[in-house]
């Protein structure tokens, strides 16, 4: 097993913003690294912030939130760590 803390980053589209927060503070109280944030674009930043060459990272969300933002800036990254 893995000695590194997990880290949960929830994304969300304006509309359901209050559920996607609400679930990251109730990550919090059980102890969860999580992070809320309002789009694709701070999602990105948020997971760039955090990885590191073994993580693992599942990218999981509607169209509505673009994630596809964060798959291009994860293979992206990827690149330059394999360069």
């Amino acid at each position: 097993r893995s000695s590194r803390a997990f880290t949960s980053i929830f994304a969300t589209h304006p509309d359901p913003a209050v559920d996607a927060w609400f679930m990251a503070e109730q990550a919090r109280a059980l102890g969860a690294n999580a992070v809320f944030v309002d789009d694709a674009e701070r999602a990105v930043a948020a997971v760039l912030e955090r990885i590191g060459g073994k993580d693992v990272i599942l990218v999981k969300g509607s169209r509505g939130v673009a994630l596809e933002h964060v798959v291009g800036a994860l293979e992206a990254w990827g690149e330059g760590q394999s360069a």
